[in-house]
C-alpha cells in the first residue's frame, strides 16, 4: 500500500508538471517538435527516481539515485509554482470570463511563466542545497523536576539523520564532528538513520569511518537505528519496503562499531548518575523491541532517567516509567518546506524542546538529508543539551 501511494503521488505532481509544460510551450511553435524534445527530456528525468528505487546494487544505481534526488527537489517547486499560478490564472478567468474585451494569452506569457517556474525552483534548490550543508549548533538547558538522592549536571550532544549515501557531503560531516567536540561533552547520542537505506551506497565508507571516529566525549557516543538503518528501496528519499533487514543490519551494526558509536539495542548503561535507556527501532526488523516498562523496571526512579529512541514517540508510556527526557531525530523537522508544516499536524513534537505529559522531548533536525539533497525551511544541525539534577 505504501508503495503504491508514494508512486501515485509522485505520478500526479509529474504527470500535472509534463501537462502544465506543454500547455504553456504549444503556442510558441506550429511545431510538435520542441514540445516533443521537451517531452523526452522531462520522461528521462523523471524515470531516474523509478530506476534507482528497482535496480540492484552498483553504480548505475548509485548514479540514478544522487541525480534522481536532485531531479525531485527540482520537480517539487517547479509543479508548486505552476499549481500557484494556476490557481491565480483561475481566479482571473473567473473575473474576466464575461468581458466581452477579453484577449488571447499572447505565446510570450508561456515562455515568462515557465521561466519565472524555472527560476525559483533552481534559486531554492540552489539555496537549499548551500543551507544543507551548515551545520548549526542549538543549545537547551533542562533542570529535572525530581527530587534525587544525590546533585549533578550532565552535558549530551544529540545528533541525528546522517543519512549516510548518496548526499553525504564530506565537508558537513568534518564540520559536525568539529561542533560536536567544542562542546567537551559528557556524551555524544546517534539517534537513529545513520545510514539511507543502501549500504551499498556509501560513495567512501572508509574515509567515513575516519571521520567520524574523531567524535570525542567524556563517557563515549551512543546509538540507536532508525528506520533507514536496513537494506530497502528508496524512491526519492522515501522508504518502500524491507528487504533481508537482519542481514544487512549486521553489516551496520559493524560499520558503526568501526566509527567508535555503541549501539544500545533496547539496553541500559549510566552516566553521570543518570540512566539511559536505548530503545531498538522495529521498524524494518522481525526482532520487536521491549516495552519501556520492562526496560525501566529495575532502574531508581529517584534518579533521571534519559531515553534514546529514533521516533519522537510513546511519551505517555515514558512518563508513566518516570523517564525525565527522551532524545529523538527521525524527524529532520520536515527538512523542507511546505513538509516542514506537515510535520507539525504528524508529531507530539516534532522539532525541539517541548514537554509533553511531563516528559521533557528533544528532537534535533539532524545533519544530512534524505531525497531532494536540499533543506528550505530548515537547517542541519547538532543539538547540545545541559541537563541538571
Amino acid at each position: 500500500m505504501k508503495v503504491l501511494i508514494i508512486v501515485a503521488l509522485y505520478s500526479i505532481l509529474y504527470i500535472y508538471t509534463l501537462l502544465q509544460l506543454n500547455h504553456w510551450l504549444k503556442p510558441l511553435s506550429k511545431s510538435i517538435i520542441p514540445r516533443i524534445l521537451a517531452d523526452l527530456l522531462f520522461i528521462a528525468l523523471g524515470i531516474m527516481p523509478v530506476c534507482a528505487a528497482f535496480l540492484g546494487e552498483g553504480s548505475l544505481r548509485n548514479i540514478l539515485e544522487t541525480n534522481g534526488n536532485i531531479w525531485f527537489g527540482f520537480l517539487i517547486y517547479f509543479a508548486g509554482c505552476l499549481f500557484i499560478f494556476h490557481i491565480f490564472r483561475f481566479f482571473a478567468w473567473i473575473l474576466n470570463h464575461n468581458n466581452p474585451n477579453k484577449t488571447k494569452v499572447a505565446p510570450w506569457i508561456g515562455v515568462t511563466v515557465l521561466g519565472v517556474c524555472l527560476l525559483v525552483s533552481m534559486s531554492l534548490n540552489v539555496l537549499g542545497h548551500v543551507n544543507s550543508h551548515k551545520v548549526r549548533t542549538t543549545h537547551y538547558s533542562i533542570t529535572s523536576s525530581k527530587k534525587t538522592t544525590s546533585s549533578g549536571n550532565v552535558k549530551i550532544v544529540l545528533i541525528s539523520d546522517l543519512q549516510l549515501g548518496a548526499n553525504t557531503h564530506v565537508g558537513q560531516l568534518r564540520a559536525m564532528v568539529r561542533e560536536i567536540n567544542q562542546q567537551n561533552a559528557d556524551a555524544v547520542f546517534v539517534a537513529g538513520n545513520t545510514f539511507s537505506s543502501y549500504f551499498s551506497s556509501l560513495k567512501n565508507p572508509s574515509l567515513y569511518t575516519e571521520i567520524l571516529k574523531e567524535i570525542k566525549a567524556k563517557q563515549g557516543v551512543y546509538a540507536v537505528f532508525g528506520n533507514t538503518d536496513v537494506e530497502q528501496p528508496l524512491f526519492a528519499g522515501f522508504t518502500l519496503m524491507p528487504n533481508t533487514p537482519t542481514t544487512n543490519r549486521n553489516e551496520m551494526t559493524k560499520y558503526m562499531s568501526d566509527c567508535g558509536f555503541q549501539l544500545l539495542d533496547d539496553i541500559t548503561i549510566y552516566i553521570n548518575g543518570v540512566q539511559i535507556v536505548g530503545r531498538r527501532d522495529d521498524s524494518h526488523t522481525n526482532k520487536k523491541r521491549a516495552a519501556i516498562s520492562s526496560l525501566t523496571g529495575s532502574l531508581d526512579t529517584h534518579m533521571p532517567i534519559f531515553v534514546l529512541q529514533s521516533k519522537p514517540e510513546d511519551f505517555k508510556n515514558l512518563q508513566a516509567c518516570g523517564v525525565d527526557v527522551s532524545f529523538s531525530g527521525h524527524t529532520r523537522n520536515g527538512q523542507y518546506f511546505p513538509i516542514n508544516l506537515i510535520n507539525r499536524l504528524l508529531y507530539e513534537n516534532s522539532y525541539g524542546l517541548k514537554t509533553i505529559h511531563n516528559v521533557y522531548t528533544v528532537v534535533t533536525s539532524g545533519v544530512g538529508t534524505s531525497g531532494a539533497p536540499i533543506r528550505v525551511g530548515t537547517r542541519s544541525e547538532i543539538a547540545v543539551i545541559d541537563f541538571q539534577y
